[in-house]
C-alpha cells in the first residue's frame, strides 16, 4: 500500500483554450474586426470560468487489495481510495497488465463520476478493478496510475503512480477420486485399520471370550448357538505417514494457468496439493520435500486444516531450479531418508527427466518403504526452439531425451517401484489399492 501527493495543474484543454482566446483577441484588436471578437468570445468565457473553478486541495490516493492470499482461478478486487476528491469531477484508474493476473475490465481502465459516486465513511471515493489469479505462486500486480479532472476538464491531477501489495496465490488442488487405504499405517489414532488388534469400529474376527474382554464385545448370537461366550474382535484404527516429493529440477510443457494446459511442474504441484488435502482430511501425517538444485524446501509431517494451509503455502513457492551441473551427481544424496519412520508412504511427483530423481527413488526403495512414482510429463511437452536452435534440431533433441527417459523409467521399475502416469482424477486408484494389498502381505524391512 502506497500513498502519493501531488498538486493540480492546467490540463491540455485549458492550455489550448488560453492559446485560442489570446490569438483571437490579438487578431481582433489588430484587424479591428468585430466579427473576430464575437467568434472568440465563447473561448474567453470558457477560459475565465475554468480559471475561477481552479480547485484548492489536492486529492490523496491509496491502493490496496481485498485479499492478499487467494487460490488459482479466484478473483479479488484491486481498489484505489481517493481522499479529498470533493472538488474533482472524474477519477480515472489505469492498471498495467502482468503475466498470470487478469484484469477486469481487461483493458485495466476504470473511470468514475465523482458526483454520482457514493462516498465511503471517511469521505473518500473508491475505484475498483477486478483481478483474477491465473497461476499459483507469489505475484506482484502491475503499477497503477490514478488521475482526476476538475473545472470543466480545465485542471488535471496526476497520473500518480502507485504500487499495489503483492499477492500470494495458492495452487488449486487437482480433482482426485480415490478411496484406497494407506499401505502400511503405523501411527496412533486415525482412520486406517492396523495389523494389530485394538479398539476399532470394523469387525475383524470372532473368538472365545477371555478375561479382560469387554462385555459390549460379546456376540450373543454365536454365544447362544455354541453355548460358550464369544466376542467380536477388531483391529486398531491408526493414522499413516506420507511424504510428498515434488520434482522441481525442471519444468516441461506449456503452462496456461487455471483451466488451461498444464506444464509438468503445474501437474506435480496441483496433484501434491490434492493428495495433501485428501490425506490430511482423514487424519494422516503428511510431509513435503521439494527436489531442486537450490536450497531445499521442506515441511515436517503434520495433519489438520492448519497444516494443509502450510503445505499449500510451501507449494505456492515452488520454482523450477535445474541447479548446476556439479550438483546433478549429488542431488539424490541430499535426500534425508534415514529419519523416515517405517511404513511411510512416499509419493514422488516427477517428469522423470533427471538422474537425480532416480537416485532419490533408489535410496527410498532400499529402505523398503511403500513408494509410488507419479509421472507428471504431459503428452504435449516439447523442447522450445530458441537461441538460434532450429525447430528440427529441437525436435530431434527432444526425442533423444525421451529415449533417455525410457531408460530412467526402466531403472525405476526394476527397483520395484510402482509408476503411474497422471491422466485424470482416477489415475492413482488402482495402483494405491495394489500398494495397500502389498502392504498387508508379510515383507522384510531393512533397518
Amino acid at each position: 500500500m502506497e500513498q502519493q501527493l501531488t498538486g493540480w495543474r492546467m490540463s491540455p484543454v485549458l492550455v489550448r483554450g488560453i492559446v485560442v482566446a489570446c490569438l483571437g483577441l490579438g487578431l481582433a484588436v489588430v484587424s479591428g474586426r468585430l466579427v473576430l471578437l464575437v467568434l472568440v468570445a465563447p473561448w474567453v468565457v470558457l477560459v475565465l470560468v475554468q480559471l475561477v473553478l481552479r480547485p484548492d486541495q489536492a486529492p490523496r490516493a491509496v491502493v490496496g487489495v481485498r485479499e492478499h492470499v487467494l487460490t488459482e482461478g479466484a478473483t479479488t478486487t484491486l481498489h484505489v481510495d481517493v481522499a479529498d476528491a470533493r472538488e474533482a469531477e472524474t477519477l480515472t484508474v489505469v492498471a498495467d497488465q502482468v503475466p498470470w493476473l487478469r484484469l477486469r475490465p481487461w483493458r485495466g481502465t476504470q473511470q468514475v463520476d465523482v458526483a454520482r459516486a457514493t462516498p465511503r465513511t471517511d469521505g473518500s471515493v473508491r475505484v475498483r478493478l477486478g483481478l483474477e489469479a491465473r497461476r499459483w505462486g507469489p505475484h506482484q500486480p502491475g503499477g497503477v496510475g490514478v488521475g482526476a479532472t476538475a473545472g470543466w476538464d480545465g485542471w488535471a491531477w496526476g497520473p500518480v503512480p502507485l504500487l499495489p501489495p503483492a499477492l500470494h496465490v495458492l495452487p488449486r488442488p487437482a480433482t482426485l477420486a480415490t478411496s484406497a487405504a494407506h499401505p502400511d499405517p503405523d501411527g496412533l489414532v486415525g482412520a486406517h485399520a492396523a495389523r494389530r488388534a485394538g479398539s476399532g469400529v470394523e469387525p475383524d474376527d470372532i473368538r472365545a471370550f477371555a478375561p479382560g474382554d469387554r462385555l459390549r464385545r460379546i456376540n450373543w448370537r454365536v454365544s447362544l448357538r455354541t453355548g460358550e461366550l464369544h466376542v467380536v474382535t477388531s483391529r486398531a484404527e491408526v493414522d499413516g505417514g506420507v511424504l510428498l516429493l515434488v520434482d522441481a529440477y525442471g519444468d516441461q510443457g506449456t503452462s496456461e494457468g487455471a483451466g488451461g494446459r498444464e506444464s509438468s511442474l503445474d501437474t506435480g504441484v496441483r496433484v501434491a496439493a490434492a493428495l495433501g488435502e485428501r490425506l490430511t482430511g482423514r487424519g494422516d501425517r503428511v510431509g513435503l520435500r521439494v527436489l531442486s538444485g537450490g536450497v531445499p524446501r521442506e515441511l515436517r509431517p503434520g495433519s489438520g486444516r492448519r497444516h494443509q494451509r502450510r503445505l499449500l503455502g510451501v507449494l505456492a513457492g515452488v520454482r523450477a531450479d535445474p541447479g548446476s551441473v556439479a550438483s546433478r551427481t549429488a542431488g539424490g544424496a541430499r535426500l534425508p531418508v534415514g529419519h523416515l519412520p517405517a511404513g511411510t508412504l512416499v509419493v514422488v511427483l516427477s517428469s522423470l527427466l533427471d538422474d537425480r530423481v532416480t537416485s532419490s527413488v533408489a535410496a527410498i526403495s532400499q529402505r523398503g518403504l511403500p513408494l509410488l512414482v507419479v509421472d507428471t510429463l504431459g503428452g504435449g511437452a516439447r523442447l522450445e526452439a530458441r537461441d538460434g536452435l532450429r525447430a528440427d534440431v529441437a525436435d530431434l533433441a527432444w526425442r533423444l531425451r525421451l529415449l533417455e527417459r525410457e531408460s530412467l523409467l526402466a531403472r525405476v521399475e526394476a527397483a520395484g517401484c510402482a509408476v503411474v502416469r497422471w491422466s485424470g482424477p482416477a489415475s492413482l486408484e488402482q495402483v494405491l489399492r495394489g500398494l495397500s494389498r502389498r502392504g498387508r502381505a508379510p515383507h522384510r524391512v531393512a533397518r
